[in-house]
């Protein structure tokens, strides 16, 4: 069958696929059941393209590993080279949400490319730093915000393209966001240590232009109401309801949006109280400081591992008890920082990091389902964009209030003082509703 002129498949317009509207009918339904299988076997490229990319951007979690020779070289102090990484992590939500917003607009490629070019030149720009300045603005503005461009449209196309297994996808491409640091930290660790930070800033740049650029000129999004046939399944029964869209207006309208935002704020809290604190803390509970990094690196690898994991539990058992058990899981992996170390030791503390890891790394898979899910696939990109917002927060109320109560009463009332915010975490995701049932007159 050939359809007309000017209304030929919008597979074959890559960028803008999500611009032209929902998959349109055909009147031959094996036609039918070709397109749409042709798309089904697409989809697993822009799945390792978007796995790859997220592989280099997640090496912004690897800032650490150049704080000491920034610190011994130009004698700064630790809090000047904080700022770096903050500032970072803020300039990434705010390119989440603009990144978001546009991509939905004018389609991912151009969007991705802006956000990997600014991502290439920051680093480039880092490496010849000689100025806290020059650093926060290279690395702290410019790496930031092009990071958070490109990987908007990364969770975007996952959210978009796997409408039967979001979560799950998700959870693949926030996973390389994770596991950077653990994969790829000791790599660059050993260019520092070889050829000094300076080069190390370059290969990231490097890679940033060669992946970060490449994957960029190949992603797309599906048309907008797109789905899948399930593998095997009848080509002439009953598909999903489509979801109803939501404007960011409406989104803020209903109850769902701002109980997750309290349930995400609080999980955030509680684990960036621990992730700030790990090594030190490791060694107050006894741990040589050889020990004390593995076990950073044990809460790195079960960060990445958690965005799968709880993916994969949100297409399973559903919305509501994957965030509790998010929840949940995050209280006892607090807790037993204080409890179950006193109790069995060392293997008590590993335990608990790998619990609080994957708690902490399964809130962006959770996030992104969760508000695609509930909100429409047509402005994806800004509202997971938007749904950075309490890391935002979070990002400044859990180190530094880690930081006041360890200095006034110790590590242990903060290891309880984290448990008990993640319990609010737990208790609140109870009461998240579905906003498509629950707000029927909004969305289109």
């Amino acid at each position: 069958m050939t359809l007309p002129r000017g209304r030929r498949f919008a597979a074959f317009e890559p960028d803008r696929l999500d611009q032209r509207g929902p998959l349109r009918k055909v009147e031959n339904m094996s036609t039918k059941v070709a397109v749409a299988d042709g798309l089904v076997g697409r989809r697993k490229l822009y799945l390792l393209v978007g796995f790859l990319m997220s592989l280099v951007m997640g090496l912004v979690y690897a800032w650490s590993i150049f704080v000491l020779p920034l610190e011994k070289q130009f004698g700064w102090t630790r809090a000047q080279t904080q700022l770096t990484f903050t500032l970072a992590i803020m300039t990434f939500c705010v390119g989440m949400i603009f990144g978001g917003r546009v991509a939905d607009r004018i389609g991912p490629r151009a969007v991705a490319c802006v956000g990997a070019i600014l991502t290439t030149i920051g680093f480039f720009l880092a490496s010849y730093a000689s100025s806290l300045g020059m650093l926060y603005f290279s690395y702290g503005i410019l790496v930031g915000l092009g990071i958070g461009v490109a990987d908007i449209v990364v969770l975007s196309a996952a959210a978009r393209w796997y409408p039967d297994r979001r979560g799950l996808a998700i959870g693949v491409m926030a996973m390389g966001f994770g596991l950077a640091g653990f994969l790829l930290g000791g790599l660059i660790g050993q260019f520092i240590n070889t050829m000094g930070w300076q080069w190390a800033f370059r290969t990231l740049g490097l890679a940033s232009l060669v992946l970060l650029v490449g994957g960029a000129l190949v992603m797309t999004y599906p048309p907008l109401d797109w789905n899948p046939l399930p593998s095997g399944g009848n080509p002439g029964g009953p598909r999903p309801e489509p979801l109803r869209n939501f404007e960011w207006t409406e989104m803020f309208k209903t109850a769902p949006w701002w109980l997750w935002w309290v349930w995400d704020l609080v999980l955030c809290v509680a684990g960036l109280m621990v992730l700030a604190h790990v090594v030190p803390l490791a060694v107050e509970k006894g741990l040589d400081k050889a020990q004390a990094a593995w076990a950073m690196g044990l809460f790195a690898l079960f960060n990445g591992l958690g965005r799968l994991v709880f993916g994969w539990l949100y297409d399973q058992l559903g919305r509501a008890k994957a965030m509790v058990l998010d929840g949940v899981v995050m209280t006892f992996g607090v807790l037993g920082l204080r409890y179950l170390t006193e109790l069995i030791g060392f293997s008590g503390l590993f335990v608990s990091l790998i619990l609080t890891g994957l708690a902490y790394g399964g809130l962006p898979a959770i996030n992104s389902a969760f508000v695609v899910g509930s909100y429409g696939p047509k402005n994806a990109g800004l509202h997971i964009g938007l749904a950075t917002t309490p890391l935002m927060v979070a990002v400044f109320i859990g180190p530094y209030l880690g930081s006041f109560v360890q200095m006034s009463y110790g590590y242990n009332l903060t290891i309880v003082l984290g448990g008990a915010v993640a319990v609010i975490g737990a208790i609140v995701a109870f009461f998240i509703g579905d906003a498509q049932k629950l707000y029927p007159r909004l969305g289109s």
